[in-house]
């Protein structure tokens, strides 16, 4: 590649498409796509889920989210909560309340005389239009964790005040979240039980009435700023395992 593209092939790419589209592209019925995109999510290589938009008061499905891996040493992929927040469907009202969404585009197609190589030729075309919008100006999206290291662990020293006032089995459940995102976000999987561990020493230091979740929400937020200034860590979570370690 020149100096001016990538240096590095990215590992990961999100866009938006709706399944719909994608199942008429491939010649699958919605029910198998499903099916296969459960196979797919089991084999680590790509995750996707529904995302809603705001119609006045009415939150509605707009569309299909879809996180597919791109080398094979990459991670298993993951959506994340900035990838929800994201406006992929600026004219979604107007779709909406005009009737021309995704599936009324589909059966546009289908109904026009067409040979079988027409018909999935103007299916793929549909499928780059919806995916890209070109004739509507669109806000970039924000940075996922390969671009902005510090933005998950941010959230996740947010969300660990929450942990105190849950039942021991949502609890868990948390807690195995929260350490999968540290994890993905410092690109460390093997990490998963060290940070597991951390939570868990920090709710017990709740217990005897010690700021253990507090200091392991500084921990992150400092580790989020020294991330964001590209320190030179090789293993991040290395770090911060030596920094929760007591003096």
């Amino acid at each position: 590649m020149t100096s001016q593209g990538h240096a590095v092939l990215p590992s990961h790419m999100v866009y938006f498409l709706p399944a719909v589209i994608v199942a008429a592209v491939l010649g699958y019925s919605e029910r198998h796509l499903y099916r296969l995109t459960a196979e797919l999510r089991e084999a680590g290589l790509l995750d996707a889920r529904g995302h809603v938009a705001q119609v006045g008061k009415l939150r509605r499905y707009s569309g299909t989210l879809w996180a597919v891996k791109l080398r094979p040493e990459a991670v298993r992929p993951r959506l994340r909560w900035w990838d929800f927040r994201h406006d992929w469907r600026p004219g979604f009202a107007e779709d909406y309340h005009g009737e021309q969404g995704a599936f009324r585009a589909v059966q546009d197609v289908m109904s026009e005389p067409l040979s079988h190589e027409g018909q999935i030729g103007r299916l793929v075309a549909l499928a780059k239009q919806w995916a890209a919008v070109p004739s509507m100006a669109k806000t970039p999206v924000e940075g996922g964790s390969d671009m902005r290291l510090g933005a998950g662990l941010q959230a996740v020293a947010a969300q660990l005040p929450a942990l105190i006032g849950m039942h021991p089995r949502q609890r868990h459940r948390a807690v195995s979240a929260l350490a999968a995102e540290i994890a993905h976000t410092l690109n460390e999987p093997g990490r998963f039980r060290q940070h597991c561990a951390s939570i868990y020493a920090a709710l017990t230091e709740e217990n005897e009435q010690r700021p253990g979740l507090r200091l392991l929400a500084l921990q992150l937020e400092r580790l989020a700023v020294d991330l964001a200034e590209v320190a030179p860590w090789r293993k991040p979570g290395a770090v911060l395992a030596a920094r929760l370690r007591p003096a």
